[in-house]
């Protein structure tokens, strides 16, 4: 909303949100869901009234997101409507109420994101009273990965076993070492921690994540009482033996505490890995700890890589967003700050932007 008020200046906008959903409901493609909201927002403005009227309504409805965009523009004949999100169609100057009336590419745009977001968008308008967009998207579940550093090979199975019924997805890390090397190289959803093990015991394991930054939930499941855990840094523990219930309920609440925990303080800090961070808003990026400010551009760059992570972005799509137009020369440009960013990066090995020859750029994050 803030976006759409500033690219327009000179228009009086009054936007009305109405967001009742629960922190985290369907798992998209965030740039491309973003761009296909955006698109109904600038049709809303472009042919709404000298100061238009927009709501929003975001709601969760049996298992779909429902996002709904409700404008004060002329509306779209009943018989018209059915071609509304064919390519290329557009609708004439005297149903729209103005002089240009785009491509005929947006709403074919947003029709095809949600598309293959297994979702559905219909319109419902009637001229003289605007369009209502509505937009539906099932909820995909996701499963929570968790990490388990458990040396008693029997623990582990019976564990593993009950967790992955419950929907859990597991790994087993059979010593402290293994725990730790897979915590390094792999993005998980929370730690579930046995404190005596062989190598790394469980102490040293919540040493070592607390001092990299890691805030990743780590619960102990261990046969003795481990509270003092709590004091280096584990988020709760259970003694061996309880019910399967309360596992899933201490998993969930540790789970939700931190991201609410993250949601109110990193407001536009992304997580690249457990060691990697960046802050779109400070354009700061944090390796191991250690802090850097960047370059206006360089953050742009990164910022393009974050919200699209481990996906290829085109070099014309990323000329066109950092500089309005794809050149050879802002092409070579864009070749020296991906340089600049990769050098940055080499500390990480499992993090870096790899070139897609003849295609783009993609930042990797294995």
């Amino acid at each position: 909303i803030q976006e759409e008020q500033a690219a327009n200046p000179n228009k009086v906008i009054h936007f009305d949100l109405q967001y009742l959903l629960p922190s985290s409901v369907v798992y998209a493609s965030q740039f491309h869901l973003i761009c296909a909201i955006r698109n109904l927002l600038d049709n809303a403005i472009k042919y709404g009234k000298e100061s238009p009227s927009i709501s929003i309504k975001c709601f969760q409805e049996d298992k779909s997101l429902v996002i709904k965009v409700i404008d004060d523009g002329p509306g779209i004949p009943k018989e018209k409507q059915k071609f509304i999100f064919d390519k290329y169609y557009r609708i004439t100057e005297k149903d729209a109420g103005k002089s240009n009336v785009g491509y005929g590419l947006g709403l074919h745009y947003v029709y095809s994101v949600i598309k293959l977001h297994k979702g559905i968008i219909k319109i419902n308008s009637t001229p003289e009273n605007g369009c209502i967009f509505t937009i539906k998207i099932r909820k995909w579940t996701k499963k929570i990965k968790i990490l388990y550093a458990e040396d008693n090979a029997t623990a582990a199975l019976i564990y593993s076993e009950i967790l992955e019924d419950a929907g859990f997805s597991i790994e087993i890390a059979k010593d402290g070492n293994e725990a730790w090397d897979l915590y390094q190289h792999r993005i998980w959803d929370l730690i579930l921690l046995d404190m005596d093990i062989p190598g790394k015991d469980g102490h040293e394991l919540i040493r070592l994540i607390r001092e990299n930054g890691g805030e990743i939930p780590i619960i102990i499941l261990s046969s003795l009482n481990h509270n003092h855990a709590l004091y280096e840094g584990a988020d709760d523990y259970l003694v061996k033996g309880c019910s399967i219930d309360e596992v899933k309920a201490r998993i969930d609440k540790a789970i939700a505490r931190v991201q609410k925990n993250v949601m109110k303080k990193n407001n536009g800090l992304f997580y690249i890995s457990p060691f990697v961070t960046f802050n779109k808003s400070t354009r700061q990026l944090t390796i191991k700890g250690k802090k850097e400010e960047l370059k206006s551009m360089e953050s742009r760059i990164l910022w393009l890589f974050c919200i699209r992570i481990n996906e290829t972005v085109t070099y014309t799509e990323m000329c066109e967003n950092l500089w309005g137009f794809h050149s050879t020369d802002k092409e070579k440009s864009l070749t020296r700050y991906i340089c600049l960013l990769n050098k940055k990066l080499t500390s990480i090995p499992t993090v870096y932007i790899q070139n897609d020859f003849g295609i783009g750029y993609k930042l990797v994050s294995e």
